[in-house]
């Protein structure tokens, strides 16, 4: 496996067999001496990460190669596939950290493994989680992340499904510190809050597996009007993550769920603290207005 394999899949995506993916690999090889020279550069990047193919979109793939999202189905289909959605289905059967929460729950029935005891592995599992984000974010990357967002007029945070949860952290976390940050909770919000943003801007997503595709497409249109852009994910080959200038990645494995977001949580309260040592003097005088508001209207 490449590099930028190992680099892109999540941390516990090694696979149990080489099956699916020799067989993948061996029908697209011997199909290669037939195909066209656009076709034969589509099976190129194809066979050059074949993990990676489990984050793709057809349209990613399609303007990687220089061709239209109908040649990518095509192929799939004369190597036996129902289409690239089968081809991912069947190469993500080989990969535990892209299974299902179904299928992990279903592997775990099949193994006889129902015992309370498992529920104390949760701990441990997010435990190395964050010591994994950890050693994947050194201090520089998220200082750089931290500066942008301090020194940015406002901070808007994409994020859909379970990393919304994180977004909607990160965004009450940062205005607690006297940054203008928001999370929209809808599509149509969010894509209302990246029109108004500018090169003095960033927006930030916040994507993990399964890929919600209308966050990789509200980043791509920030930094198409020059703002600054960044993510956080479980993969620097997400299509999310392929669409920003920094990436920060984290470990989402879990046992019988889907993810984990525990980790995510505390790369959040890293960049966070980082950007209150950015600007001390703003963060305190924004946090004592929070103390006088909650004291003048006694919420606690």
């Amino acid at each position: 496996m490449s590099d930028r394999a190992r680099r892109g899949s999540p941390a516990t995506a090694e696979p149990r067999t080489r099956s699916a993916v020799a067989d993948f690999e061996e029908r697209l090889r011997d199909r290669m001496p037939e195909l066209t020279p656009k076709r034969r550069r589509l099976a190129q990047i194809m066979l050059t990460d074949p993990a990676g193919l489990m984050l793709r979109t057809v349209e990613s793939l399609a303007q990687e190669a220089g061709v239209d999202g109908a040649t990518v189905v095509r192929l799939c289909n004369e190597l036996e596939y129902d289409g690239f959605g089968e081809l991912k289905a069947a190469l993500r059967n080989e990969y535990v950290g892209f299974s299902t929460a179904a299928e992990k729950v279903s592997r775990t029935l099949v193994a006889g493994r129902t015992d309370l005891a498992a529920s104390s592995r949760v701990f441990s599992v997010d435990r190395a989680n964050i010591d994994l984000a950890a050693e994947w974010n050194t201090d520089d990357d998220i200082e750089r992340l931290a500066r942008s967002i301090s020194t940015s007029r406002r901070t808007v945070i994409v994020s859909a499904g379970l990393s919304r949860h994180v977004g909607s952290l990160m965004s009450h976390l940062l205005r607690l510190a006297g940054v203008d940050a928001v999370s929209p909770v809808a599509e149509v919000d969010g894509a209302v809050e990246i029109a108004r943003l500018g090169p003095e801007d960033i927006a930030i997503g916040i994507s993990f597996w399964r890929y919600i595709v209308s966050s990789e497409r509200l980043l791509a249109r920030a930094a198409a009007v020059g703002a600054k852009t960044a993510a956080i994910s479980d993969s620097v080959n997400s299509d999310t993550a392929r669409a920003v200038q920094q990436v920060l990645r984290v470990p989402t494995d879990a046992g019988e769920l889907s993810n984990s977001v525990t980790a995510a949580v505390s790369l959040v309260n890293a960049i966070v603290t980082a950007v209150i040592h950015c600007d001390p003097e703003r963060s305190l005088a924004a946090l004592r207005c929070i103390d006088d508001a909650f004291d003048s209207i006694s919420i606690i």
